[in-house]
């Protein structure tokens, strides 16, 4: 609860807060990138329409989703390779015969030397993002 209080976002509309996000990223030459961890479809689905509404061609502030796959399902790989066609999301695929913990390093490693980027963590089973959460994550993480 104390943490919550002490966060300094302030109590703006969000085109405020979006426009002021934008310009410090622009200002610093950063962008954002959502890391989605994708595991299951039937989740995916839900979220990426959040995700996708929050990208810049869509108003939002996202600049790319980087999707990393850490499923062996062949219908879920099926719908995976589908998802560029919808917007800016770049697949990650591990090599193989890693175990879990071992891709996400490996999808780590091969994310962060983007040192202009913002990453924005996202698990498959978040299944709802407020309008204005992106923003305001940021927010706190640039103010």
């Amino acid at each position: 609860d104390r943490l919550v209080r002490s966060l300094p976002v302030p109590e703006v509309h969000l085109p405020t807060l979006r426009q002021n996000v934008s310009r410090r990223l622009q200002a610093e030459g950063r962008k954002v990138v959502a890391v989605l961890y994708f595991g299951r479809e039937r989740y995916v689905r839900v979220l990426l329409r959040y995700l996708l509404r929050n990208t810049r061609a869509k108003g939002g502030i996202i600049d790319e989703i980087a999707v990393c796959l850490t499923t062996n399902d062949p219908g879920d790989l099926r719908y995976a390779r589908t998802l560029p066609a919808l917007g800016p999301i770049r697949l990650h695929t591990p090599p193989p015969r890693l175990l879990l913990m071992e891709q996400w390093l490996h999808f780590w490693n091969t994310l962060r030397d983007d040192h202009s980027a913002l990453y924005l963590k996202v698990d498959d089973d978040l299944l709802f993002i407020e309008d204005g959460a992106v923003e305001a994550l940021l927010y706190a993480k640039l103010f």
